[in-house]
């Protein structure tokens, strides 16, 4: 890493930490890279054993944790890549599947409920991932909106089976007597210290679908002794009651997950989900319209409407902004610092090869510029600039290619339009070679050349990389004739244009050569 670059702490000798995004009484979790690999990750940081700890149970219930966590093996569940102990701090990891979703509590938050559909496609999800989980003799013991997280094409991720139970293994994960779990989505035998079922995480699961449907908690007793009462003693409302409307056989499943005895819950979470089918959306059914506040949320009906879509495309609509200001005022000194200390990481990352880093390094930091100075801010458009280029070395050629269509737009109503949006143009040109587009890679590039050779010439340094770009791309799309002739022409102007040796003479001449093999 460069001088001056921000340290992040390195555990394991290749995963960098990043940010703490959460911290419970199972340790912290932190965002962060493997930096083998250059991608995201998620490290769950068992805190180190204090000096009464029985060392060799808690590497023994980390262990199993890290186990229990990597069989399960489910879309709805995230990946365990790798655990190991820090001897040098005395604490242990969990290298996992850094989600990038939003939290459950962000929906049970909804005013008056969400809607039917909403409510069942987020409940049959989480049921499928427990029937996964039970069926591995797992059970959760602390499912709530907290550890449920939707990602951005509506998939439910249930998190932190770490204090989990295997079922009939004789070491227990937690210690004997501590009471486990969040007292609004407790069972009853959870509360008691009884036997501990599948049929405990569907009770939780009652109290989830209860919240998503009623718009608040089954028993919202702001005292949580009185709240473990309720969930041990009283007999919620029904839905029906609650939230007029409900559908008699939803509130029916309900009020039976919510049962206080386990043998009058569903059998299984199999029969939860068999029961939730008839309030899902059939297959490409029209979206429901989303509930106020939650229009940008994921949509969880997504995953029954269109299972197994192709991934949603980002829109590429140009967006106009402010043109860039005569006399801008600079950066705050403390964010302009800032700023450079996050492209010489960038810089150093790119001489790693960890591109997807080095974009993620750079996006925060315009991030942080935009808020202080606004998105018009020459500064600011220079870093997307070097952003853009960033994530097309990264291969991330569609995220590329709008940041260049935008920044052409903008750049092309400032005072200074034609070299900077021009240049935008040839970058986003590239872009859609790259992502097949071809037809209209090459109407740009031509288009590109046509201004070119008014001003440069046909033989200026853009034109020849324009030109050979051309070739390339004509040669792609299976256009030979006019690849081959085109190519005649550029290697004879390479001639007068290169030294003896250089780069772009070797390669007209390779693509010469490969053009004129006859064609079997």
């Amino acid at each position: 890493m460069p001088k001056g670059a921000v340290l992040a702490r390195v555990i394991g000798k290749r995963y960098e930490l990043d940010e703490l995004i959460g911290r419970g009484g199972m340790g912290e979790v932190w965002s962060g890279w493997d930096m083998v690999l250059d991608r995201p990750i998620a490290v769950k940081l068992i805190p180190p054993l204090a000096a009464g700890d029985d060392e060799p149970e808690a590497v023994a219930r980390f262990q199993r944790e890290a186990r229990v966590t990597a069989r399960l093996r489910h879309p709805g569940v995230p990946q365990v890549f790798d655990a190991d102990l820090d001897t040098g701090a005395g604490r242990m990891y969990l290298v996992m599947e850094l989600v990038d979703g939003v939290p459950l509590t962000a929906y049970t938050a909804a005013s008056g409920g969400l809607p039917i559909e909403w409510a069942a496609a987020i409940c049959a999800q989480i049921a499928t991932v427990l029937s996964h989980a039970h069926a591995a003799s797992v059970v959760h013991r602390d499912l709530k909106p907290d550890n449920v997280l939707l990602a951005g094409d509506g998939t439910v991720k249930v998190l932190d089976f770490g204090i989990a139970a295997l079922l009939g293994d004789r070491m227990k994960l937690t210690r004997t007597g501590q009471l486990i779990g969040t007292c609004m989505y407790m069972a009853p035998e959870q509360i008691r210290g009884g036997q501990i079922s599948p049929k405990t995480d569907l009770y939780a699961l009652g109290c989830i679908a209860f919240e998503l449907l009623a718009g608040r908690p089954v028993f919202a007793e702001p005292i949580e002794a009185r709240q473990l009462h309720h969930h041990e003693f009283t007999v919620p409302e029904p839905l029906t009651v609650v939230r007029l409307g409900t559908p008699e056989a939803l509130s029916a499943l309900v009020a039976k997950l919510l049962a206080k005895h386990p043998e009058r819950r569903p059998e299984n979470a199999t029969e939860v989900y068999e029961r939730l089918l008839g309030f899902l959306p059939a297959s490409g059914a029209a979206a429901t319209e989303p509930p106020s506040g939650l229009d940008r949320a994921a949509d969880p009906t997504r995953v029954f409407r269109m299972p197994y879509a192709p991934k949603a495309p980002e829109p590429t609509v140009r967006r106009r902004e402010n043109a860039r200001p005569e006399k801008p005022a600079d950066l705050p000194t403390v964010l302009s610092r800032s700023v450079e200390l996050a492209r010489e990481h960038m810089f150093g990352l790119l001489d790693d090869g960890r591109f997807d880093q080095a974009a993620s390094v750079l996006g925060k930091a315009i991030a942080a510029a935009t808020a202080a100075v606004g998105a018009a801010h020459p500064r600011v458009l220079d870093l997307r600039m070097e952003h853009a280029a960033v994530l097309y070395l990264a291969e991330d050629h569609g995220t590329a290619l709008r940041e260049f269509v935008s920044l052409a737009d903008v750049f092309g109503s400032g005072p200074d339009p034609k070299r900077l949006a021009s240049e935008c143009r040839l970058q986003a040109a590239h872009c859609r070679a790259a992502l097949g587009q071809g037809t209209v890679a090459l109407r740009e590039f031509g288009a590109l050349l046509d201004e070119e050779r008014g001003t440069g010439g046909d033989t200026s340094e853009r034109a020849m990389e324009i030109r050979r770009a051309v070739i390339a791309l004509l040669a792609a799309e299976g256009r030979g004739a006019e690849a081959s002739s085109s190519v005649e022409s550029f290697a004879h102007d390479a001639v007068f244009v290169y030294p003896p040796g250089h780069e772009m003479r070797h390669w007209a001449e390779g693509m010469r050569d490969n053009l004129s093999v006859p064609e079997e």
